[in-house]
């Protein structure tokens, strides 16, 4: 539905919003999740950034398993209104994905941004993990940028 409604009169939403409304959402999701995981929600974490490892050769299932992972820790801030505000752009994040999986070192790249995330969230370190996803969403829109500058050349980057 929200989807539906960012596409409203046939314009696509610009990735810099986007990605604005993720660093407001997501960077105080991983400070709630390192506040407030329970021991299943950190395995259900940790079990999301394994597929992220596992598929990075198959730029679709790695896709969806590193939007599954953002969702994982939405999850573990228990309040199920941030798991709808992240859901409801899911679509997007794919997209947005599926661009970056055009760079080879993306998937790696990402792997080690979730990993350090993972590791703040579970030692409870609030501080660090906003800054973990602070740093992971920055290095993402970077990725992205050079994936659609790379697009526009004809993949000559």
């Amino acid at each position: 539905m929200m989807t539906l409604m960012l596409r409203s009169g046939g314009r696509d939403v610009p990735f810099a919003q986007l990605h604005e409304a993720r660093r407001l959402l997501e960077v105080e999701f991983a400070g709630l999740a390192a506040e407030r995981h329970s021991a299943q929600d950190l395995a259900a974490i940790e079990q999301q950034l394994r597929l992220t490892e596992e598929h990075t050769t198959d730029a679709e299932r790695w896709a969806q398993a590193d939007v599954d992972f953002h969702a994982a820790i939405a999850a573990a801030t228990h309040n199920p209104i941030y798991q709808l505000l992240l859901g409801s752009i899911a679509d997007l994040l794919i997209e947005v994905r599926r661009t970056g999986a055009t760079l080879p070192e993306t998937a790696q790249k990402a792997y080690q941004h979730h990993s350090a995330i993972y590791a703040r969230i579970a030692a409870r370190d609030r501080v660090g993990a906003r800054q973990a996803m602070h740093d992971h969403l920055q290095e993402s829109e970077e990725t992205f940028q050079r994936a659609r500058f790379s697009q526009a050349l004809g993949g000559d980057i």
